[in-house]
C-alpha cells in the first residue's frame, strides 16, 4: 500500500458514472496503528466501507401506513425496524394497533430493504444513510412524529435523538452502547465453555465405561 492513506484508496471506491453511483471491489482494507513510514504495516482492525462513505439521498423508500378512521389530532407515529427485516414487521400488529386507537402510524423500508431502492449498494450503506433515511420520511409527514425503532433501528432514532429535539422517542430491543462485538464474544466465549464442558463430561462417561464394562462390576 505504500504510503496512501486508507481515506485515499476509498475515494476509488465509489465514483460517479451517468450520474448513477456505482461501486468498486476494493477487496480487504485496514486500518493501521502506525503511521504509514513504519515498516511493520501491522493490521489493526478490518474497517467497514461505510465507515467513510455517505451515499446520496435515496428517493425511493417504502413506506407503510395505517391511518385512523376518522380524523385525529393525536401525533403520528414513524415505525424503524432493525437489521435483516423491513417494514413488513410492523404491519401485522403494531400499525393496526395504534391506528385503532388514533396514531396515524407509518413505517419505513430502510434503503437496501423491502420494496425501498439502493439494494446494490446495501454493502456499504452505514446508520448515517439509514438516518438520513428516517429523516426524509419524518420530514414528509404532516407533523412531527413519535420515532419508534427496534434493535439497529433503535440506534437509529438514538443518533437522532442524540442531534436534535424530537416529539418522543421509544427504543425496543435498543443496541447496547458498546455495539453488539463485546456481548457477541461473551455468548461465543460462555458457548465454548459449554462445549469444551460437555465433551469432559463424554470423555470421562466413556473411560468410566470402558474401564467397568457391564458383567464386571465390582462391588
Amino acid at each position: 500500500m505504500g504510503g496512501r492513506s486508507v481515506t485515499t484508496l476509498l475515494r476509488h471506491a465509489i465514483f460517479s458514472h451517468a450520474g448513477q453511483a456505482r461501486s468498486v471491489d476494493l477487496g480487504t482494507i485496514f486500518a493501521f496503528s502506525r503511521p504509514s513510514d513504519d515498516p511493520d504495516h501491522r493490521p489493526r482492525s478490518l474497517l467497514s466501507l461505510s465507515d467513510f462513505i455517505v451515499l446520496p439521498a435515496e428517493s425511493l423508500l417504502e413506506v407503510r401506513e395505517r391511518l385512523p378512521a376518522s380524523a385525529s389530532r393525536k401525533p403520528p407515529l414513524l415505525f424503524v425496524h432493525g437489521g435483516y427485516c423491513d417494514a413488513w414487521c410492523w404491519e401485522p400488529y403494531f400499525l393496526p394497533w395504534f391506528a385503532s386507537r388514533g396514531y396515524p402510524s407509518y413505517a419505513l423500508s430502510l434503503r437496501g430493504h423491502g420494496a425501498s431502492g439502493g439494494g446494490r449498494m446495501l454493502f456499504v450503506a452505514g446508520l448515517d444513510d439509514y438516518e438520513a433515511d428516517v429523516e426524509h420520511v419524518a420530514g414528509e409527514l404532516d407533523a412531527p412524529p413519535v420515532l419508534i425503532g427496534h434493535s439497529m433501528g433503535a440506534a437509529i432514532v438514538e443518533r437522532i435523538v442524540a442531534k436534535r429535539p424530537v416529539r418522543g422517542a421509544a427504543l425496543l430491543a435498543p443496541v447496547p452502547p458498546a455495539g453488539l462485538l463485546p456481548m457477541a464474544a461473551r455468548l461465543a466465549a460462555e458457548s465454548a465453555t459449554d462445549e469444551i464442558g460437555a465433551s469432559v463430561a463424554s470423555d470421562t462417561a466413556t473411560n468410566s465405561s470402558a474401564a467397568n464394562p457391564a458383567g464386571n462390576v465390582r462391588m
